[in-house]
């Protein structure tokens, strides 16, 4: 026979029980969403590389010293993502990788205003590449060569 004591102590038991499954729930979600969190920031961080190269790549073809510089999102703040800047600060590529692993890029040009694409995973976004940083590449370069901008070797900052 049960008594109130027992009663009370499996109801304890049982809450306790509970708290221990909740708790070892919510570890593991926070490890998924670690492991989803860090593994956009590996994603975006491999694809600002494959920008900035790309952009190295037509400097070098072109002969002409565009400056370029690479900032990373702080994942604290934003997404994970990149802002290439090539030649002045408002001309840009900044990309950003969605919890969805949805691509938002924004392009910003001097001549052609701000556009904003979505692409739909990884292997889109490489594909566009190459069109994305020719259209600022030769727009800075136009701007070097007119005098507009100065080479980069003549400003301070240092391609990341």
């Amino acid at each position: 026979m049960s008594t109130p004591g027992d009663r009370i102590r499996k109801a304890a038991e049982e809450a306790r029980r509970r708290k221990e499954q909740q708790d070892a729930k919510a570890r593991e979600e926070e490890a998924t969403r670690e492991k989803l969190r860090q593994d956009l920031m590996r994603r975006a961080d491999q694809m600002a590389h494959k920008f900035l190269a790309g952009a190295q790549e037509m400097r070098q073809q072109s002969g002409y010293s565009v400056h370029l510089h690479l900032e990373r999102h702080e994942p604290q703040k934003l997404d994970p993502g990149f802002l290439l800047t090539i030649g002045k600060p408002k001309r840009g590529i900044r990309a950003t990788l969605a919890q969805d692993g949805q691509w938002r890029v924004g392009v910003n040009s001097a001549t052609r205003g701000t556009r904003e694409t979505r692409y739909h995973d990884d292997s889109h976004l490489e594909q566009a590449r190459d069109e994305l940083l020719e259209l600022l590449m030769t727009e800075a370069a136009v701007a070097v060569a007119a005098e507009e901008e100065a080479p980069a070797e003549d400003r301070k900052e240092a391609i990341a």
